[in-house]
C-alpha cells in the first residue's frame, strides 16, 4: 500500500473548490469577477495537484476499502461536509485527476516520437 497523503491533499483541494463554486453559484450565475476570484483562489492548489498527479494516480489505483473510508472521513472532518455526498465528489475528482495524468503522459509520448 502506498498510503493516501497525496490523495488527502487532492481531495481537500477538490472539495474546497466545489464548495467555493457552489457558494458562487448560489444565485445560479457565475459573474466574471466570481470566476476570476475562483481561478485565483484555486490556482495554487491546481498547480500543486498537476505536479503531484503521478503520485495521486498511483495512490488512487492502490486504494483499498479501509483507505477509501479514511479518505472520506478525512474530507468530512476537514471541511465539515455531509458524508452522504462527499464520497461521490471525491471519486469524481480523482477520476478527473487520473484522466489529466493520462493526458499529460500521452502528450509526453507524442513529443518523444
Amino acid at each position: 500500500m502506498l498510503g493516501i497523503e497525496s490523495l488527502k491533499k487532492a481531495a481537500k483541494a477538490a472539495v474546497k473548490f466545489g464548495v467555493k463554486l457552489e457558494d458562487y453559484l448560489d444565485d445560479k450565475k457565475l459573474s466574471f469577477m466570481e470566476g476570476v476570484n475562483l481561478a485565483i483562489s484555486t490556482a495554487p492548489d491546481a498547480f500543486a495537484l498537476v505536479q503531484d498527479a503521478s503520485n495521486i494516480k498511483a495512490e488512487y489505483l492502490d486504494l483499498v476499502d479501509s483507505e477509501r473510508q479514511e479518505l472520506v472521513d478525512y474530507v468530512v472532518a476537514e471541511l465539515d461536509l455531509e458524508n452522504d455526498q462527499i464520497e461521490e465528489v471525491v471519486e469524481k475528482a480523482f477520476d478527473f485527476l487520473v484522466s489529466i495524468d493520462e493526458l499529460v503522459q500521452a502528450i509526453k509520448a507524442l513529443r518523444e516520437d
